[in-house]
């Protein structure tokens, strides 16, 4: 299936958002029925800005975070749930698949030691192609991608299915 990353004045499909503020701010406002000419206007910005914030290409302000739960009626915690670290998502995928760590790592193609060093949170912030070798070897997704790896991975996932 080819799907367009982006049409002009068309927001790309909710799928192909980073799980997050703007993805669940999308799913909210289009289940109250409210446009996005609307939305923006009680937001104080332009459509243009609003889609670029729901496509994920210019994240929503912190500041503005408070106003969009409340014109949403959710409360901010749920517009905004915790990210747990990449530490427990390894661990927990891990654990789910009853794989050992050396079996991981060599299916990731990562070095001895690597993945008890990000369990235990000594690499909190691991790089892009390790990210991407244990969310493809654990079935996991990894809520650091960019915007358009996240895209990449769904038409990857779609193309395969």
């Amino acid at each position: 299936m080819q799907i367009e990353s982006k049409t002009r004045g068309r927001p790309l499909p909710t799928e192909f958002l980073i799980p997050g503020p703007a993805r669940i701010a999308r799913v909210r406002r289009t289940e109250l029925g409210l446009s996005r000419n609307a939305f923006a206007r009680e937001l104080g910005v332009t459509p243009s800005r609003l889609t670029q914030a729901e496509s994920g290409y210019y994240p929503y302000s912190l500041d503005s975070l408070p106003e969009i739960a409340r014109i949403l009626n959710i409360p901010l915690d749920e517009l905004c749930p915790p990210v747990p670290p990449i530490s427990n998502v390894v661990f927990d995928a891990r654990i789910d698949l009853d794989q050992e760590r050396d079996t991981v790592e060599r299916a990731a193609g990562l070095r001895e030691g690597t993945l008890t060093l990000i369990e235990n949170g000594y690499v909190s912030n691991p790089d892009m192609e390790t990210r991407i070798a244990l969310s493809s070897t654990l079935g996991i997704q990894i809520s650091e991608w960019t915007t358009e790896l996240y895209r990449a991975h769904v038409l990857r996932e779609k193309n395969t299915s």
